[in-house]
């Protein structure tokens, strides 16, 4: 799944901008699912949302923001700290849940085995490296299947 982050790292600012624009939050989800690619940008180039599956954009500040149109316009599901209307705190765990549920909804479409597709072998592998299926807390995944 490509993940498309708007982090403005080029500009110079006394501020701290990797907690301001939740970079935090991208580099933990980064390090938890290097299945997942992170395309990062600091300004809006609107011919790469035809090779995006998300718009991740956990910014602990924010105005009605461009990429946010951008991706409405393009149909591309989006994660925003100003979803409701009004700021909510990211929340780390809340945001890999979600992220985790587009790429199973991405993958059934498409039908790939083993991302709950036809075929399925129970869901993705949890961060904790448990091997149990998201939303089977309690089932292991299937062993994989070994070739003939």
């Amino acid at each position: 799944m490509r993940i498309l982050v708007y982090y403005p790292h080029t500009i110079k600012s006394k501020i701290n901008l990797r907690w301001l624009y939740g970079f935090d939050i991208v580099e933990k989800l980064i390090k938890w699912h290097p299945e997942w690619e992170f395309v990062i940008l600091d300004g809006s180039q609107k011919n790469i949302y035809h090779n995006i599956d998300v718009l991740l954009r956990p910014t602990r500040h924010d105005g009605l923001s461009r990429m946010i149109k951008e991706a409405h316009y393009h149909k591309i599901p989006y994660i925003w700290s100003y979803e409701t209307g009004k700021y909510i705190e990211p929340d780390i765990d809340e945001i890999e849940k979600r992220l985790i549920k587009l790429e199973e909804l991405k993958m059934a479409q498409k039908g790939h085995p083993g991302r709950g597709g036809k075929g399925s072998c129970g869901g993705t592998r949890r961060r904790d490296g448990s091997g149990k299926g998201v939303g089977n807390k309690n089932t292991p995944r299937q062993p994989a299947k070994k070739k003939k």
